[in-house]
């Protein structure tokens, strides 16, 4: 009985380590793309800035 609730235990442990993991991992991969996508339309905004005249479209 001892070894059957510690297996459980186990595989409850386990599975919310990896909905934890997959959770985290997708909070990290958003942020980072929401900074590249800052980063990339700046410096679209400064090239056409620096051309001068060329409009910048989403």
């Amino acid at each position: 009985m001892l070894l059957l609730t510690v297996l459980l235990f186990a595989a409850v442990v386990a599975a919310v380590t990896l909905q934890l993991r997959a959770g985290v991992k997708g909070q990290i991969l958003r942020r980072e793309a929401e900074t590249l996508a800052a980063v990339a339309s700046m410096q679209l905004e400064n090239s056409a800035a620096e051309y001068g005249g060329l409009e910048v479209t989403e």
